[in-house]
């Protein structure tokens, strides 16, 4: 039941942060990560472990990607986990933000 309610916060917060364009896209993330402004970095923080959050102790997938989180991981090595990946990969970021964050979450994180 959690699980679901974080999804539907998550879902809640895609159609607000839509429409000021924050969230659209892995641009608009690094910029928000990016920012001078502290509100900012923080959203982008939260965004992140909301993300994260959805794939703790279940099975869910996005974009048919899991990844798998061992031990504690602490909110900045996931915040740097995927500015890595955003740096790394330049292409992907127009791509969803909830896909990027996903595929950077992944790779770090893999399922064995």
């Amino acid at each position: 039941m959690a699980r679901w309610l974080v999804v539907l916060a998550l879902l809640m917060l895609a159609g607000e942060a839509r429409a000021s364009g924050f969230w659209d896209s892995g641009v608009g993330l690094d910029l928000q990560c990016r920012s001078a402004d502290e509100a900012r970095r923080a959203a982008c923080r939260g965004y992140i472990v909301a993300v994260a959050d959805v794939f703790l102790g279940g099975d869910a997938r996005v974009a048919g990607v899991r990844p798998c989180f061992r031990g504690g991981t602490s909110v900045p090595r996931l915040v740097e986990t995927v500015a890595g990946y955003i740096e790394r990969h330049p292409e992907l970021r127009h791509f969803a933000a909830v896909i990027v964050v996903t595929m950077a979450l992944e790779e770090a994180f893999p399922c064995r």
